[in-house]
């Protein structure tokens, strides 16, 4: 029997097109428009801070780091004390 012809046996559900894709692919613009963000907002340097905070708010704190046996330091920019003490304490031997 051909499974074209017998369409009025099938339930209807299995009848009608499925759009499986579409919830993904919206996720993933939603996604991607949300990294976008605002163009005047600036990351927090810490890796595990996600928020976005204006420039001039910003927290420059000075990170003390081992690179190879020299001690090296680099400024960056945080959104809090905290998130700066966070960092040094990640990059701590």
């Amino acid at each position: 029997m051909n499974t074209m012809l017998d369409y009025c046996f099938t339930p209807a559900q299995q009848q009608t097109i499925t759009h499986t894709g579409i919830k993904k692919w919206l996720w993933r613009i939603k996604k991607i428009l949300q990294q976008k963000g605002d163009p005047d907002l600036i990351q927090c340097d810490y890796h595990l801070c996600n928020k976005q905070f204006l420039p001039e708010k910003a927290f420059t704190g000075e990170l003390i780091y081992m690179h190879g046996s020299i001690i090296a330091r680099k400024k960056r920019k945080y959104c809090s004390v905290e998130c700066a003490e966070k960092d040094q304490m990640a990059h701590e031997l």
